[in-house]
């Protein structure tokens, strides 16, 4: 079988590669955000770019209640970031890792290939799982050479629910994997 896997890699590398300021961790606590842009001298404006509504909204009463008074932009997807770029330079950008549209590092490659836009800093922001580690896939798909028939997909897709679910604590699925002896 073929497992593929939408999977960037470890983010800092990630961040490296893309030539990015950094990165941030939901849930993003004020300070964390502020103490970010302060490394981003003469920060005024700031685009957010999150497909969670919620988040957006507390992201900019996050940066308007600060001492320092920011303006916020807000775009929902991938496109609409790029539609507010069109018109808008932002002084920092946050992004999203997982976009409906396109991905994180799909979006900062496309500011990137903007020669207005190069030196912007960027931000990648991304949720956490419930061990803490960054979450940065989207996309998991299963080929089988030569098809599945109905009860191997049944069995596959159930399997994959357990393991999604954490219906298998880590420590139980080593001792049913390990060999008996």
């Amino acid at each position: 079988p073929l497992i593929a896997c939408a999977l960037p890699g470890a983010l800092e590398a990630y961040s490296e590669e893309l030539g990015l300021a950094g990165y941030l961790l939901k849930p993003v606590r004020q300070q964390q955000l502020l103490d970010a842009l302060a490394g981003v001298p003469g920060a005024q404006n700031v685009l957010v770019v999150d497909d969670d509504r919620d988040f957006l909204r507390l992201f900019a009463r996050m940066l308007r209640s600060a001492r320092r008074h920011y303006t916020v932009w807000q775009a929902a997807s991938a496109e609409e970031a790029l539609a507010l770029l069109a018109d808008r330079r932002p002084d920092a950008i946050f992004v999203d890792v997982l976009l409906p549209d396109l991905n994180g590092p799909q979006l900062v490659e496309r500011i990137r290939s903007q020669e207005a836009l190069r030196d912007i800093p960027i931000f990648f922001v991304t949720a956490q799982d419930a061990a803490g580690r960054p979450l940065v896939a989207s996309f998991l798909g299963i080929a089988h050479h030569g098809g599945l028939s109905a009860d191997e997909l049944m069995r596959c897709i159930q399997a994959v629910g357990r393991a999604l679910s954490g219906a298998i604590p880590p420590a139980d699925r080593e001792q049913t994997e390990a060999p008996s002896g």
